[in-house]
């Protein structure tokens, strides 16, 4: 039992500390007590339980099988550790709006050199090609996301699967544990091409956004660019380097 001392850290912190010291006796992949079984062991309700368990799963050391139940991770958060640049979701939500999705299509694609190079495979390869409108709602779309994701890692995926956040569907709907991600940003001018499949002016000026996922083996198997052209939305880039200089100033 872990009781909570007066003053001191928070019970549901308590209590996550607790079961990651559990952890170690577990291999990566081994299924915990479900909440019901943690609540009786700590005694402690089962919001107490939920929001120990999440603190868990946002540092990597759980990830949850929808439907399943809880598992060991590897505990490596799922973000790049230099630059720590949120999704279209987290950004919009963090600006105070609702986002938006819409025109989900999926479709099978040969990888071309820009694909095989992210994805590490052949030139040519087969691989789900997962595209959809993001925004925030009751305005226009303003965003144009393109997902090439390795077939034999969702062999069965359908366009409904797809939600809101390709991560949490990856994460929550196929259980695939991500376990490190590289983002890049960069500005483009709109080609002819992109221009009638997005439905934007020729010649506009695009923010894009790479963004890689690897599985728990690092290998790479999802390779998101989405692109922006909407300029009161803009990306939140944490440096490792400039938090690190502005500590040293303060």
């Amino acid at each position: 039992m872990v009781m909570k001392k007066p003053g001191g850290t928070a019970l549901y912190l308590q209590i996550a500390e607790e079961i990651k010291k559990d952890l170690f006796r577990l291999s990566y992949g081994d299924q915990i007590p479900s909440e019901s079984e943690l609540m009786e062991q700590y005694n402690v309700s089962r919001g107490t339980v939920r929001q120990a368990v999440s603190v868990l799963v946002n540092s990597g050391y759980l990830y949850k099988m929808l439907g399943k139940g809880t598992y060991r991770g590897n505990g490596v958060q799922s973000y790049d550790i230099v630059n720590k640049i949120p999704s279209f979701t987290q950004s919009v939500l963090l600006s105070g709006n609702v986002p938006s999705i819409s025109n989900v299509v999926l479709k099978t694609c040969k990888a071309d050199e820009r694909i095989a190079d992210y994805l590490c495979v052949p030139l040519g390869k087969e691989v789900w090609e997962l595209s959809r409108f993001r925004g925030i709602q009751n305005r226009k779309p303003s965003c144009y996301v393109v997902a090439y994701i390795l077939k034999e890692k969702i062999p069965n995926l359908k366009a409904e699967d797809l939600e809101l956040s390709i991560v949490e569907m990856l994460m929550k709907k196929f259980g695939i544990q991500i376990s490190s991600t590289t983002n890049s940003i960069c500005a483009i001018i709109a080609d002819e091409k992109l221009s009638e499949e997005v439905g934007i002016e020729c010649g506009q000026v695009l923010l894009t956004a790479d963004f890689v996922a690897r599985d728990s083996d690092s290998r790479p198997f999802l390779y998101d660019r989405s692109y922006n052209w909407d300029h009161d939305y803009h990306y939140i880039i944490e440096s490792e380097y400039v938090l690190k200089e502005a500590e040293k100033r303060a």
